[in-house]
Parts: C-alpha cells; structure tokens; sequence
C-alpha cells in the first residue's frame, strides 16, 4: 500500500466508519431490495425491487443482512468502497498524475460518495467493476476485463455506458484495424455474463424486454425544460455550488492558461470516454445524482493529469469546499414539489448540507428493515 493512500484512507475511514451503524440508508429502493431478496431468495418468489432487476445485488444483499444485518451489509460496501479508492490513487500514481493524496480525499469526502459507500445501495460496487474493466483491458486481459464488465453490468446495467464509450474512445484512438478484435472478446465475454444476470428479468417480464424500460414518473414532470433542468442542475450539485465553481474556473485556466503539454496516455483517454458515456446516460435518464459517481470518479483523475504539478492549490479548494458541502448546501432553485418538481423557484438558499441531510433521514429510518418500514416513516 502506497504510504500517500494510507493517510487518504485514514481519514476517510475515520469520517465514514461510523455512518455504517446508521441502518441500511435513506434511499428507499435499498428496503425494496431488502423486500424482493428476501422474497426470491427465502421465500422463493421471484420479486426484484426495480427494473431492469437486480438480481445480483439483491441476492448480496440478502445473504449479509441474513447473516450480519445492515452493519456486515454497510461494512461490506465500505470495504469496496476503500478498494476503489486505492484504484483511485494506483491509476494516479502510475499515470504520474501530481497531488494524489488530495485527489483521493477530493473523491472520497465527497458527500454523495460518502453516502454510497455506507449505506445499502449499488453504486460502489457497480463503479468497483467498471474501474477493474478498464484496468484489466489497458494490460491486455480482454477476457478478465469482459467479466468485469459483466459484473458492472450486473449490479447497474446502466455501467454498461461509460465502458462502451471507454472502449470506443481506445478503440478510435488506436484505430478499429488492431483493437477490433480484442474488444470484440471483452464485449462478447461481457455480454453472456450480461445475458445470465438479466435472464431472469426477461422471464420475469413474461419473456419480454419491458424491464429495460426506465422508471422516470409522470410524463407532465418529464417536459424538455424539466428534463434539461434536472440535467445541469444535478450534475452542478455533484460537486455543490461553491465546489463547481471552483472546478469550473479550474477547467478553464487548464483549457486556456495552465494544461501541460503530455502525451494522453490510454487510461486518460479511456476516462474521457467513461465520463461521456455517463453524462450520456444521465441525460436520458436524470434522476439520482448518484448516478454520476463514475463521471466523478474518472473527472477527477482527468482534471488531476492537466492540472499537474501546479495543481496543489485550486485542489485544496476543490477539497475545502467539497467538504463544506456535506455540512452545508447552497441550492439556487427550489422545487415546487420535492422530488416531483414540475417547476422551481430561483433564488440563493442556506440548507444543510448532503451528508447532515443524509444523516437525519437515516436517524429515522435506523430500526427499519423493510420497505413497508420506510413507507411509514
């Protein structure tokens, strides 16, 4: 273990530790998949939470909840959580990437991280995958990386955007003649792998393919303005406003002033494409901003090749303000209704920030262990 990625790990174990003991989270469709593991895999009733059907995490979920309740289930997506991090610093150090200690507290205290590495939901491990994929395809082992990719796959089918749009980018960079056929394993291994986590949704569905169709609510909240709307206004909150700003006037001294001169290795290029593929699929699909942890993942690494050496001080900010917005927000629309907004007030507000929020919702919840628990709380 790398002695930078030591003093990393130390602090965000010493913040997130104690958040594993707060019950399985605030987000409902954890109680769902609690609900349908339990109804698969102990009743045996095939049930899954959502579409397009989890079957692999609900199965996870219900054999460490069976055996260690949310405390073993929460401990175990730390534990990932902490592997993926020091992915995180590996990819920067061997990529030569400058101030990768600030870096991997820019993306492990960020609240929306924090919150998904302690609680019951998938999209640390999700993420875990996508990251060995890419890895494992950048040394050559094509077939490894199509069962990453499968797996990835199989905790959130949607992982299988930033990995297609990796690929492609490696695939264009080095030219379609010599990776073609390379790729075309990794995809054709990741697609029986695909094909078996999701044969259960198709029978399920009464051997249709209605499980892929998305869950976005009433059509009325979903107009072009709406859509586009959640779109920014989710990616910007990401990171909270004051962080944004300081990524945005970052991004534009790299363009203009400030980008080093390097040669783009094949794992900044991958990222790029990683990042597209989960923008692209958020702006189908703008819902949980959770959903851009793979953007925030491969961004960061992004931002820390330009930046270089001089990129210890906006990284500071970056860090400072990251973690200010776990303790307070500064939103600069509010919704009409919460969470089924069909229009929203403009105006700079004062609110707790994301992970105080987080928290308070979970210090209601924690006794509960099903969804009808939730529903009533």
């Amino acid at each position: 273990m790398y002695p930078t990625f030591f003093r990393s790990l130390v602090i965000f174990l010493l913040i997130a530790t104690p958040l594993i003991f707060l019950g399985y989270g605030s987000d409902g469709d954890a109680y769902g998949v609690l609900r349908a593991g339990t109804s698969t895999w102990e009743n045996a009733m095939p049930q899954t939470s959502r579409h397009p059907g989890y079957w692999l995490y609900e199965a996870l979920v219900f054999g460490l909840s069976q055996l260690g309740g949310y405390i073993l289930m929460n401990g175990a997506t730390l534990f990932a959580s902490a592997i993926v991090l020091y992915r995180f610093h590996s990819i920067a150090i061997s990529e030569k990437i400058s101030n990768p200690t600030l870096l991997t507290l820019c993306l492990a205290l960020n609240p929306w991280f924090l919150i998904a590495a302690t609680s019951t939901m998938d999209y640390i491990w999700a993420l875990l995958f996508i990251v060995w994929s890419i890895e494992l395809t950048t040394r050559g082992r094509y077939i490894a990386g199509g069962l990453a990719s499968g797996m990835a796959a199989g905790f959130r089918l949607g992982s299988v955007f930033p990995l297609a749009f990796a690929f492609l980018s490696d695939m264009l960079n080095k030219g379609l003649k010599n990776t073609f056929k390379h790729y075309f394993k990794t995809g054709l291994v990741a697609c029986v792998v695909i094909s078996v986590f999701y044969f259960p949704s198709w029978l399920h569905e009464g051997q249709s393919f209605s499980f892929l169709q998305g869950h976005l609510g009433d059509e009325s909240l979903w107009t072009l303005k709406m859509h586009a709307g959640r779109f920014f206004y989710k990616t910007i909150y990401l990171f909270g406003l004051p962080a944004f700003m300081v990524v945005l006037v970052t991004v534009i001294l790299c363009v203009f002033y400030n980008a080093e001169k390097r040669v783009i290795s094949q794992k900044i290029i991958m990222s790029f494409g990683a990042c597209l593929g989960t923008l692209f699929l958020y702006a189908r699909y703008p819902i949980e901003i959770s959903y851009l942890l793979p953007f925030l993942f491969f961004f960061l690494l992004i931002l820390g090749f330009y930046l270089g050496e001089k990129g210890r001080i906006p990284l500071a900010f970056l860090l400072t303000t990251t973690i200010l917005y776990s303790i307070v927000s500064l939103p600069f629309a509010q919704p009409n209704v919460p969470n089924k907004a069909s229009d929203a007030r403009f105006g700079l507000s004062v609110e707790r920030g994301v992970l105080l929020k987080d928290i308070s919702a979970r210090l209601k919840l924690i006794r509960c262990g099903s969804a009808e628990c939730y529903q009533n709380n």
